[in-house]
């Protein structure tokens, strides 16, 4: 394990967002990821955390996502998608702990990237909770940037926030099933129709589901404003029946 992490820790020097670094430095994981990969997520980790330059830690979320898509691919290996994926949590707290929004966003978009067809290298489920995962840390740095951390813990506010989140996901299907439609208009190939059927179905019934939920939120909404109304409309009345005591 020594010489694997000397190796890694060498690979290190000059690390940029470059393609050719990026691939050295998964190159190099992955020839150590029979014996220690567990060892070199973990170092992996620790880097990421000391790094304090936004661009070198950016290059670890791509050395990630190389070695991932690699070792799962090419080499048909789990040991990284096991590693990496017992590490997100810490991986999102750091990010928390940088407090760069910009810099989250960025590790969205490599999220994005493991759901398309054809790079997708975790179920749905997984990648649907980690980008709940990433809003909620979006959210926290925005709190501890602006002192309204009071404020997410009001309902609807949670409530809108989980309605954003399922938007993001039905999007993203429906860019899906548009490159797939475009891609049997061109193409001469024989296509699945049923399982083209099942995904559309799918889709359908989330977006039902969306506008329910939206539906629900602004019944809320508009029973929340009422009370708040009536609060508002008496408080000269409740203010003399104080001063009256």
């Amino acid at each position: 394990m020594e010489v694997a992490e000397a190796q890694f820790l060498e690979s290190l020097h000059s690390l940029t967002t470059a393609k050719d670094k990026i691939f050295e430095i998964s190159s190099v994981m992955i020839s150590h990821q029979t014996t220690a990969a567990k060892h070199l997520v973990s170092v992996w980790l620790r880097e990421f955390r000391n790094f304090s330059e936004e661009k070198k830690k950016l290059a670890l979320l791509f050395v990630m996502n190389d070695v991932l898509m690699k070792s799962s691919r090419e080499t048909r290996s789990e040991e990284y998608l096991k590693e990496f994926t017992a590490i997100i949590d810490d991986i999102l707290q750091a990010m928390i702990e940088y407090k760069s929004e910009q810099f989250v966003e960025e590790f969205r978009k490599i999220v994005m990237v493991w759901e398309k067809p054809g790079t997708s290298i975790f179920v749905p489920a997984f990648t649907a909770q980690l980008k709940n995962k990433i809003q909620e840390t979006i959210n926290s740095i925005q709190d501890e940037k602006s002192g309204a951390s009071v404020i997410q813990e009001f309902e609807i506010t949670r409530k809108l926030a989980d309605l954003e989140s399922k938007h993001e996901e039905n999007l993203e299907l429906a860019k899906q099933l548009d490159g797939l439609c475009k891609v049997m208009d061109q193409s001469s190939l024989a296509w699945n129709t049923a399982d083209i059927k099942s995904q559309l179905l799918e889709y359908r019934g989330k977006c039902e589901l969306e506008l329910i939920e939206r539906s629900n939120l602004l019944m809320m909404l508009s029973r929340t404003l009422e009370e708040e109304y009536q609060k508002y409309i008496s408080f000269p009345e409740r203010l003399e029946a104080l001063n009256n005591q």
